[in-house]
């Protein structure tokens, strides 16, 4: 019988299958299932993983030659049995690896990795004549240190690396280097005082505070402390050191002498970064009869276990329907995991959900800070009983399917349609609402999908009998639905000079807007101030080093800029290819909108809500709450002005150029523009008054922009799809993208060509390709894609067998791309 036990762990690296390793056999009873253990990878690294399996010894391999783990750091496994499944079913279906599933699963706070610390040997004396300069350096700084990270030592010598330097150390007896496991979270902790437990006797306090007598200042401080530890009526309620700091003002000698004299005791208390959101409990809203009926759709398929689709116009009161949903699930004393696709476009909803159900809600996402995410995780395990609130209804991004969910009882996935729920980099490139039906599909509870605009696929499951369909197709309150009106702006008469981005009735409505005391937003997809420079006498246009891309012109900072790798320089006053220094300005962004209205509005009180003006903690919310209390007139934003808002004065929505989403290299582009502009237009006139929606367009014929102004969504639905079935794609058939990325481009052109004609060989899909995917060049890399179009009929595991195998020749071909695959992607 062997004396170890042998087992399969997931590391987070993107590595094939899993890794095996040993452990004492007294362990094994430790080691189960979930597990976090600490293991070693390479010649000098150790990091954490999670146990996958034990297993029987390896016959194919030598057993001393398996490595031992280094350490189990925790009592109770850390992954439970349906996160260890949804990691296995996503590294199969999305093509990538367990290790790259992992990485994106677990809070970074829970993956540590180690560090090689250099130590100075006790006792040793070098003499300094025998040392380099640079040993010498870092020798003494050892002397002072004891100890020192490598980064460290390489920041001492001012140089890139000190691993030549110190080897030289070690070779010298002087040095040694180890490996030190750096734990990323620690816990928020606060001092505590409380009175010792022999003086919770009235006549030894009493005794106590006369030895005060002399101290005014400490008897001060222990008088406020009694009062609230509620010492009088023997609660003895522990007492925050800061708060009675706070209460009594400069206590801070005063109560390091109680400390002293026995008199207050201190104890660190973990106290947790989170905290439940609340609000004044709001009263459920009195459902209409077209909201009573789709609750009824919806609970009649939550018995069947189907997954259902509510189909509601904007403002037709989808999200009352939903917290219908979700009463009933408490009240059956389960959990609610409630999807969103992005958390900073949903503020209002965040509010609003917390408003219902005060204390219950939770949130989790990646702007989130990384001790922040573990405390979340950490509070959803069972038998946890730290600080956090845990969170009955969980709001969050596609990241929070991740969670060791305990007693989950509903899955909502609000705005379903939304590109936000698509991974696109790095792996694993899954899609959040596909992901969330195959975790309501596996644990057997109720998924509602939620849209005024669904996407394909989902209406087609909704039309066929797979989904259930619920529909929402008035206004709530009987609201009308905005006016539309097309905007040619081909048939403008301009003055010279105008740069063509807002139109007279555009100017007439905002100035209708301001004169009676409504507001407005102003949307258009591209942030910046103009979308690329140009010398008027060679033509020469500033492109990216790193990316074959013209840069984007800020005004705000004077900067050129690549919106794809960060590249930036100062605006040119002169060109560099002619030296002329006449330039031109073309195309907008959000900041000349704003800009030009400025100008054209004085009296107005304009804010933008991009990329740029959200960098800041908290800017995203400012900005909207100026907007809720009247404080901003016109709202000028990008995709974030969209969707999930909703404000009583808001009347008029413009798009300022709609051909810029209209025209677009992509089969979901008609579908993708129709849904933005109609979820734009539904922020307008949400109450009592009818809103208004001004789309400017040089295309005002075009199929999206006709089925916009009728409000006609089936009827473009049925366009759309008979197109999709006529040249083969989603939702008629499956699409697997093989993107490739290499520094040469003639041999990434060569490979694919390769690639190419050997995927050809496999008899029943239909290979593309290779071509360009999007710009030629990102970040000194060169992209190209090869698609397969594959029909529904064929056996997806034999596909993906086979397509894995692929990848593994194209890894074993010299000087080879790198390669990744994108399994049902949006565009």
């Amino acid at each position: 019988m062997s004396e170890f036990v042998f087992i399969q762990v997931v590391v987070p690296q993107a590595l094939p299958g899993l890794l095996t390793y040993k452990a004492p056999l007294p362990l094994a009873k430790k080691l189960l299932p979930g597990t976090r253990v600490v293991v070693p990878l390479g010649r000098s690294k150790l990091l954490t993983g999670v146990l996958h399996s034990q297993i029987e010894p390896p016959e194919d391999f030598p057993l001393e030659k398996i490595r031992l783990l280094a350490d189990i750091p925790d009592d109770d496994p850390l992954v439970n049995a349906t996160q260890l499944e949804l990691w296995e079913w996503m590294a199969d279906y999305y093509l990538c690896t367990p290790g790259e599933v992992m990485q994106a699963a677990l809070p970074p706070g829970l993956k540590s990795q180690s560090r090689q610390m250099v130590h100075r040997i006790p006792g040793a004396f070098p003499n300094p004549e025998e040392l380099s300069d640079k040993e010498y350096i870092l020798w003494e700084a050892l002397t002072i240190a004891e100890s020192l990270s490598m980064s460290q030592a390489a920041l001492i010598l001012q140089q890139n690396s000190a691993a030549a330097t110190v080897k030289m150390l070690m070779d010298k007896g002087l040095a040694v280097v180890e490996l030190q496991m750096e734990e990323r979270f620690k816990p928020k902790m606060a001092g505590f005082l409380e009175l010792p437990p022999e003086l919770k006797e009235e006549t030894a306090l009493r005794a106590a505070l006369e030895t005060l007598s002399r101290a005014p200042k400490q008897l001060e401080v222990m008088m406020v402390f009694l009062q609230l530890t509620e010492a009088f009526s023997k609660k003895f309620i522990p007492v925050r050191k800061s708060f009675l700091q706070e209460k009594v003002g400069q206590a801070g000698t005063a109560i390091a002498e109680l400390i002293k004299k026995g008199l207050l005791t201190e104890k660190q208390v973990e106290i947790g970064r989170l905290q439940a959101q609340e609000g004044a409990e709001a009263k459920p809203a009195v459902l209409n009869e077209e909201q009573q009926k789709a609750l009824a759709a919806l609970q009649q398929a939550a018995e069947k276990k189907q997954p259902a689709l509510l189909y509601g116009i904007t403002g037709s009161g989808k999200t009352e329907v939903y917290f219908e949903c979700i009463q009933n699930t408490l009240n059956q004393d389960k959990d609610v995991l409630f999807l969103v696709p992005e958390i900073a476009l949903t503020t209002q909803l965040i509010d609003r959900i917390a408003l219902r159900f005060s204390g219950l809600v939770g949130v989790y996402h990646s702007h989130m800070s990384e001790a922040e995410r573990v405390e979340v995780y950490r509070s959803m395990q069972p038998g946890y009983m730290g600080p956090n609130p845990y969170p009955r209804i969980l709001v969050g991004t596609r990241s929070s399917l991740f969670l060791p969910h305990q007693n989950l009882g509903l899955i909502v996935v609000d705005e379903e349609h939304d590109p936000g729920y698509k991974q696109t980099d790095p792996a694993p490139r899954y899609h959040g609402r596909d992901t969330a039906l195959w975790l309501a599909r596996h644990r057997g509870i109720p998924i509602v999908l939620g849209s005024a605009t669904p996407s394909l696929e989902s209406w087609v499951n909704a039309q066929t009998g797979k989904y259930a369909l619920a529909t929402l197709l008035t206004r709530h309150g009987d609201v009308k639905l905005p006016l539309m009106e097309v905007v040619d702006m081909g048939k403008i008469q301009w003055e010279k000079g105008d740069d063509r981005s807002i139109s007279a009735p555009l100017i007439q409505e905002l100035q209708r807007c301001l004169a009676e005391r409504q507001q407005a937003i102003l949307f258009q997809n591209r942030r910046g101030f103009s979308l690329l420079m140009k010398c008027l006498d060679c033509s020469h246009v500033p492109q990216c080093q790193h990316c074959d891309i013209s840069l984007t012109f800020h005004k705000n900072n004077g900067e050129l800029r690549c919106h794809y790798c960060g590249y930036a320089v100062a605006k040119p006053y002169k060109c560099p290819a002619c030296k002329s220094t006449r330039w031109i300005e073309m195309g907008f962004g959000t900041e000349k909108i704003e800009e030009r209205v400025a100008e054209l509005l004085p009296g107005a009180k304009l804010d933008r809500l991009d990329l740029d003006t959200t960098r800041r903690k908290n800017a995203f919310k400012e900005i909207l709450q100026r907007f809720a209390e009247g404080q901003t007139d016109i709202l000028t934003g990008t995709q974030m002005v969209t969707k999930g808002l909703d404000f009583d004065r808001m009347h008029l929505v413009a798009v300022i150029h709609a051909d810029g989403l209209l025209y677009f290299p992509d089969f979901r582009a008609q579908e993708r523009a129709f849904q933005l502009l109609e979820q734009v237009s539904g922020r307008a006139g949400r109450r009592q008054r009818q809103g208004k929606v001004l789309i400017q367009t040089y295309s005002a014929e075009h199929p999206v922009i006709r089925a916009l102004l009728n409000h006609d969504t089936l009827g473009f639905y049925q366009r759309e799809l008979q197109e999709r079935k006529t040249y083969a794609y989603p939702p008629y058939t499956r699409l697997v993208y093989l993107n490739f990325r290499h520094a040469n481009e003639q041999r990434l052109h060569q490979i694919c060509q390769q690639v190419a004609q050997h995927l050809k060989g496999y008899p029943g899909w239909t290979v593309l390709g290779p071509e360009a995917a999007g710009p030629k060049k990102l970040r000194n890399r060169y992209h190209l894609r090869i698609i397969l179009k594959i029909p529904k009929n064929l056996a997806r595991p034999a596909l993906w067998d086979y397509l894995r195998r692929e990848a593994e020749w194209i890894k074993s071909i010299p000087s080879s791309p790198e390669l990744h695959f994108d399994v049902d992607p949006i565009g």
